[in-house]
């Protein structure tokens, strides 16, 4: 009886605020239905490059870690170490907590992390996120980041958040406090200094809702539950490009930002020069919801379903999934984070 009244209780907030609760009901068991429609060229291949398998960098077993620190601590050059680091398959290497430490530390100590470029920073950061948790991890993620300055630590953002949600890394795989702090603030500060410097431009960041924005869910009711929107997806790899390719021009324009050759053997196999090549990395996208966080792997799901494999989700609270005001007030929190 109690579980009865509760039901009618929750139907009837549900309708004070315009929503049906049986369209409610049914979206909770539905999968999203993308519509059957001709899909754009750029969208296909953006489909089928998520398929594709990288680079092999090397055939045959892979090597001892040992042999590969070794080897690695007999490069005599600055040169010589970005070449050994971008040739290794490192995430491979690193298989073990002690053997991240190990890497770790003798980064921190051994390298000269501010000499480092970009592309070899990121290496690092991404082959030790997994083991973010630790003490001596977490430090050489720090020592990283806080090398780069201006706009070549927003570049260092950017190039970790095209393969590893920025977010994630910060707020979850990172569990000390103090350090977390130590990496916001140098963002925040580097950020103050870019700026106000000459060559300052404004980066682009995508946010995007996912209820009646991504997927007709709730309000809208032109279209049955947890249909997508047509051309939705096509819209935003658009943006996402255009970004890139803005971001491109800018860099190319100003000092101060470092450029990445490491796909140019396969521009040269592709028969394409670097004024015509397109960006290869894109940003991800953030979604914003007012889903409270239990709803975050289903929530996943339908954001694949979508055609999105690459994005950063921020979820909400289930205080503020009640009335427009406080999912709108909610959603303005957690962008604050990202």
């Amino acid at each position: 009886m109690i579980v009865l009244l509760l039901l009618l209780l929750f139907c009837i907030v549900l309708l004070c605020h315009g929503v049906n609760p049986l369209r409610v009901l049914r979206s909770s068991f539905k999968g999203p239905q993308r519509p059957h429609i001709s899909v754009s060229d750029r969208e296909r291949e953006a489909l089928l490059a998520i398929d594709r398998k990288a680079r092999v960098r090397y055939t045959g077993k892979v090597p001892l870690y040992t042999d590969t620190i070794a080897e690695l601590a007999a490069c005599e050059t600055l040169r010589e170490t970005e070449a050994f680091i971008k040739v290794i398959d490192v995430h491979r290497v690193l298989s073990s907590k002690v053997k991240a430490q190990h890497f770790a530390h003798f980064c921190s100590t051994r390298l000269q992390l501010p000499m480092l470029s970009v592309e070899t920073l990121a290496t690092i950061i991404l082959s030790l996120q997994k083991f973010a948790a630790e003490p001596d991890v977490v430090t050489c993620i720090r020592d990283c980041f806080c090398a780069k300055r201006k706009m070549a630590c927003m570049q260092l953002k950017d190039k970790v958040d095209t393969k590893f949600p920025m977010f994630d890394l910060i707020y979850h795989c990172i569990q000390s406090r103090i350090e977390r702090e130590t990496i916001l603030t140098h963002f925040e500060a580097e950020a103050a200094r870019f700026r106000t410097s000459s060559t300052y431009f404004a980066p682009i960041k995508l946010l995007c809702d996912i209820d009646d924005t991504m997927l007709a869910a709730l309000f809208d009711t032109r279209y049955p539950e947890l249909t997508v929107y047509p051309g939705v997806h096509q819209f935003a790899q658009e943006l996402l490009r255009r970004s890139a390719m803005i971001a491109a021009d800018y860099a190319d324009q100003h000092s101060g930002y470092e450029h990445d050759d490491s796909d140019s053997d396969t521009d040269l196999e592709a028969g394409t020069t670097d004024r015509l090549t397109k960006p290869k990395e894109m940003q991800r996208v953030a979604f914003l919801t007012a889903r409270p966080e239990v709803l975050r792997k289903r929530s996943l799901q339908e954001l694949r379903a979508c055609g999105f494999q690459h994005f950063t989700l921020l979820m909400g609270r289930f205080a503020n999934m009640w009335g427009s005001q406080r999912i709108a007030s909610g959603k303005l929190r957690v962008s604050g984070k990202d």
